[in-house]
C-alpha cells in the first residue's frame, strides 16, 4: 500500500493506522519498520488476544482517508508468545505474520517454544544469496531409467543446501524460505544454470541424456520465467530439446489460462514440460487437462505401494493409461524395490526413477555411473 502513496501521504497513512490500533489503549506503544507494525500485549490468554485482534480487524474494515482519497485497508496479524527480549518477540511475530492470508488465515500464532527456529528461519532467508555464492547450495542428480532399453535416458536435478552451522537443511524447508524471502526466481535461475551446465558436460562426454529441473508453479503467473529459461540456455549453450521443466505443486497455479500461455511459450523454445507428483493435490486433473504437458510423473506414494496395495496398482495403471491416451511420457518416481519393475511395466509406465536404481548423485559420481554399459544399469543397484 505504501508504495502507491505519495511521500507526503505515507506518514499520515501510518499514523492513522496507529490511531486505530490504539482504539482500546491510547497509550499503546507501536513499533514500525516501514512494512510491519508491532506491539506488546501483556496477556497470557491467547484466545483473548485473538478475539481482540478480530475486533481490530473489524475496525480496519472502514477505509482510511488520506491525500484526498479513500483507501481500503487490508491487515493480518502474527502473534508470538515467546519469552525473551522484545526484539526477539517482534521477530517471531513477523515470521508468523508472513504465514497469514487476509482471505483465509488473517491471524497466525507462532508455535510455542519455536523462538530459536523462527529466528533461524529469518536468518536463513537473509543468507540465501550468500549460500549460493559460497556453493553451500548445489545440485545432485537422480537418474531416470527407460524400462524398455534399461538405459539411463535422463536425470533430475535436485537442489541441496549444506549449511556450515546446521548441516543439511531440508529442501522443502529452505525452498519455502526462498518463497517467503522473494528469492524463488533467483534460486530457480541458479539451479537451472547449474543443471544446464552439468547437462552440457554430460553431452560433451558422449552421454546424450535429458536434464529435468523443477519449476515452482508460483512462477507461472509471469512471463519473466520464459526469459529466465531462454537466457540460461543461451549462456550454457545447452540444447533445449534435452531440457525438461517439471512443474511442481500445480494446485498453486492461480490462472490456468496465463500458465498455459507461459508453458506454450517455453515449449516454443524447444523444452519439454512435465507434471510432477501426479495424483496428489487438488487441481491435478484440471491442470492436466488445461495445460500443455509432454510428460507426467506418478507420485511416489502410489509407486512405493504398488506391490502390496491393489488400489495403488489400479491408480498407477489408470494414470499410465491416461498418459498413453494423451500421447505423453509416463514416469514412475520413488521406486524403492527393483522387484516391482515388472508391475510398472505391465501398468504401462515407460520410465522410472528411485532408490532402486540410484540415490541422487553428485556430478562426478553421475559421470562414473554413466560409464556403466546400458545392460549393467539394472544389475548394479546403487
Amino acid at each position: 500500500m505504501l508504495k502507491t502513496l505519495r511521500a507526503d501521504d505515507k506518514g499520515s497513512y501510518v499514523l492513522k493506522l496507529v490511531d486505530r490500533l490504539r482504539a482500546a489503549d491510547s497509550n499503546l506503544v507501536v513499533y514500525s519498520d516501514g512494512h510491519h507494525l508491532g506491539w506488546h500485549v501483556a496477556n497470557d490468554d491467547t484466545d483473548a488476544v485473538v478475539e481482540h485482534l478480530e475486533g481490530l480487524r473489524a475496525i480496519f474494515a472502514a477505509p482510511i482517508q488520506v491525500g484526498g482519497f479513500s483507501v481500503d485497508v487490508g491487515i493480518t496479524f502474527g502473534i508470538a508468545g515467546v519469552e525473551g527480549d522484545p526484539s526477539a518477540r517482534l521477530a517471531a511475530a513477523v515470521a508468523a505474520a508472513e504465514e497469514t492470508s487476509e482471505a483465509h488465515n488473517p491471524i497466525a500464532i507462532a508455535e510455542t517454544g519455536s523462538q530459536t527456529d523462527l529466528l533461524w528461519d529469518i536468518s536463513l532467508r537473509a543468507r540465501i544469496d550468500d549460500a549460493m555464492e559460497a556453493g553451500e547450495i548445489y545440485c545432485v542428480y537422480q537418474p531416470k531409467i527407460d524400462l524398455q532399453s534399461n538405459a539411463v535416458v535422463g536425470v533430475e536435478a535436485l537442489v541441496r543446501w549444506h549449511d556450515p552451522a546446521r548441516g543439511f537443511i531440508s529442501p522443502m524447508h529452505f525452498i519455502q524460505q526462498c518463497e517467503k524471502a522473494g528469492r524463488m526466481e533467483h534460486l530457480t535461475r541458479y539451479v537451472l544454470q547449474s543443471a544446464c551446465s552439468a547437462g552440457q558436460l554430460l553431452h560433451f562426454r558422449g552421454h546424450m541424456i535429458s536434464m529435468s529441473v523443477n519449476i515452482s508453479a508460483t512462477l507461472l503467473s509471469d512471463m519473466r520465467v520464459v526469459g529466465l529459461v531462454r537466457n540460461v540456455l543461451q549462456a550454457t549453450r545447452f540444447d533445449p530439446c534435452f531440457l525438461t521443466l517439471e512443474i511442481t505443486e500445480t494446485a498453486r497455479i492461480s490462472d490456468h489460462e496465463v500458465a498455459a500461455t507461459i508453458l506454450n511459450e517455453l515449449r516454443s523454445i524447444g523444452v519439454r514440460i512435465s507434471m510432477d507428483d501426479f495424483g496428489v493435490g487438488a487441481a491435478n486433473y484440471e491442470a492436466f487437462y488445461e495445460l500443455p504437458f509432454d510428460e507426467i510423473k506418478i507420485d511416489r506414494m502410489f509407486v512405493a505401494n504398488i506391490a502390496k496395495d491393489p488400489k495403488a496398482r489400479a491408480i498407477v495403471a489408470s494414470i499410465a493409461a491416461m498418459g498413453r491416451g494423451a500421447r505423453i511420457t509416463v514416469v514412475a518416481e520413488g521406486l524403492e524395490n527393483p522387484q516391482d519393475i515388472p508391475m510398472l511395466q505391465e501398468a504401462g509406465c515407460q520410465q522410472v526413477q528411485g532408490f532402486a536404481f540410484s540415490r541422487p548423485l553428485s556430478l562426478s559420481n553421475l559421470l562414473e555411473y554413466q560409464e556403466l554399459a546400458p545392460e549393467q544399469t539394472l544389475s548394479n543397484i546403487v
